[in-house]
């Protein structure tokens, strides 16, 4: 899109839904983000890709994108985010306008996690340079690898967020909704150590690191930590999503010899960090029960190693707090009921909230993410566009 062009918000996020960028390959999103700014004005001295590509233990054509805006009105800085990178499912996705919808052509996702967000910001960008609407001083921050883990903006150097009051982060469906709080979460690996032997000649001098892992997960579901959790008035849930060999590759080596390793990955969720604490103790609990359960002729148990990081922190917004007002009012001047929520995944806003920006999430119109078929309501993402403009002009005369 050139100077001389009209701006057409829809036209901008198809063009976005059009380039490839998973995880770690967001290179082309950031130049298509640059070279546009640059083409509508911005100062090449505004931008800036920061280092968390060589600081992320995970491959990376680049880092997060940041972009500072100078004020044309009095208010407090603001950091506006989302996340350039989609999921494995958007690969090859073509982008087709149907009605007040966009869908995929084929059987791939699409994409509107998190490209809805990127446009939005984008739209707000353009009603800054070439519109000279009135704002605070903003930070933008398009973060890479979002969906392996936040890594983006777990990564980034907190002094880069300096002077931010407060945030918006755009990821979700309906900006009328802001998710003010969000699950933490652990993630675990469980490598259980067998011990091979002849399943038809010697099954006995065997040690099934499958038995192990299965009777494990067994008792972690029957003592209630699997899946949906609830003790009492806590509440969490959990799940073992990998299996595999030491390399990755598929578990075991024939039917005729007894499985002597396996690798087990999951993770455990909740609001209240205690409580992650306490599903991940339980799982490492169940797992080491059953290898001393399993044991060979010789009465030797198998062996496991039970590893955990914490991912992300959870996070909850104070009610009352300047992010939340200047959400809910601003929302209502458009006549419109706001809603404040928690989220059960976890967001960028995790992380930005640890590096001391306290951040709203809205969305602009994902539907069915992740998924085949995955669709974007463009009545929400044009809403979030006119949300932005509308808290920026608020933010300025506050």
């Amino acid at each position: 899109m050139t100077m001389t062009q009209a701006f057409d918000r829809i036209e901008l996020l198809e063009n976005l839904l059009k380039i490839p960028g998973g995880s770690g390959a967001e290179i082309q999103v950031a130049a298509f983000l640059q070279k546009t700014c640059l083409e509508w004005g911005l100062s090449p001295d505004c931008m800036l890709i920061d280092d968390v590509a060589e600081r992320i233990d995970a491959p990376c054509t680049t880092g997060n994108l940041l972009i500072r805006i100078p004020e044309n009105a009095p208010g407090p800085r603001i950091l506006i985010s989302s996340h350039m990178d989609t999921v494995p499912p958007c690969a090859g996705a073509e982008p087709v306008r149907e009605g007040r919808r966009i869908v995929p052509k084929g059987q791939t996702a699409l994409g509107g996690d998190n490209r809805t967000g990127v446009a939005a910001m984008m739209s707000l960008i353009h009603a800054i340079l070439r519109e000279k609407c009135p704002h605070p001083p903003l930070t933008f921050l398009f973060t890479i690898r979002e969906e392996s883990g936040l890594q983006g903006a777990r990564a980034i150097e907190p002094g880069l967020l300096r002077g931010c009051r407060f945030g918006i982060n755009i990821d979700g469906g309906s900006p009328y909704e802001g998710t003010i709080a969000a699950v933490g979460a652990n993630r675990f690996t469980v490598d259980i150590e067998g011990k091979a032997s002849h399943a038809g000649v010697y099954p006995e001098r065997g040690i099934s690191a499958l038995l192990i892992g299965a009777l494990g997960m067994a008792k972690s579901r029957q003592e209630g930590w699997f899946g949906k959790i609830q003790k009492g008035e806590k509440q969490g849930s959990s799940n073992i999503g990998i299996a595999m060999d030491r390399d990755g590759g598929p578990v075991g080596q024939a039917t005729n010899v007894v499985t002597d390793f396996l690798r087990l990955r999951g993770e455990a969720r909740s609001m209240d960090r205690g409580f992650i604490a306490e599903i991940t103790e339980a799982f490492r609990s169940a797992f080491a029960w059953a290898a001393a359960e399993v044991r060979d002729d010789q009465n030797q148990p198998g062996k496991i190693d039970f590893q955990f990081q914490t991912e992300y922190e959870p996070f909850e917004i104070e009610a009352g707090s300047p992010v939340i007002e200047l959400y809910q009012k601003t929302v209502r001047s458009l006549g419109i009921e706001p809603v404040l929520k928690k989220g059960r995944g976890g967001l960028d806003a995790n992380w930005l909230f640890r590096h001391g920006v306290p951040s709203l999430t809205i969305g602009a119109g994902q539907n069915q993410i992740h998924a085949i078929g995955e669709w974007v309501n463009l009545d929400h993402y044009e809403g979030a566009c006119e949300l932005l403009l509308a808290l920026m002009k608020a933010a300025a005369s506050t």
